[in-house]
């Protein structure tokens, strides 16, 4: 998959706005590192660097172009295009795999947190 083909749900642009899905719990490992369960089946993922990074963002306020935006600047030696690319590819996954859906309204609540113990094995 790359940055711009997203699952049906979703076509990612630099002006989408994303928030995490609801059912998706996460908890924070260390620094740069944070660990996502989709409490529908337990899947479990954990993002590092970047990818967590963007993780963080999903605000359900920011626009991926400001997601890139500030990744860029935290990384002054990485071209502004690939950053971008690599926030929209990230992007892209995180939908694909129902981690994170495009914001309901501006300023929508990002909802992360699980709600009730769901038992994973």
């Amino acid at each position: 998959m790359t940055g711009t083909d997203v699952d049906a749900h979703l076509r990612a642009d630099l002006d989408t706005v994303l928030v995490a899905s609801s059912g998706v719990a996460a908890t924070p490992d260390d620094g740069d590192r944070v660990t996502l369960v989709r409490l529908a089946d337990c899947g479990l993922w954990t993002l590092a660097g970047s990818a967590a990074a963007v993780w963080g963002a999903l605000d359900g306020r920011r626009t991926l172009g400001d997601v890139a935006a500030e990744l860029s600047a935290r990384h002054p030696r990485a071209a502004a295009s690939t950053v971008r690319e690599d926030v929209l590819a990230c992007a892209a996954d995180l939908v694909a795999l129902e981690l994170a859906s495009s914001a309901v309204s501006p300023g929508a609540d990002r909802r992360a947190e699980a709600a009730g113990g769901v038992p994973c094995p």
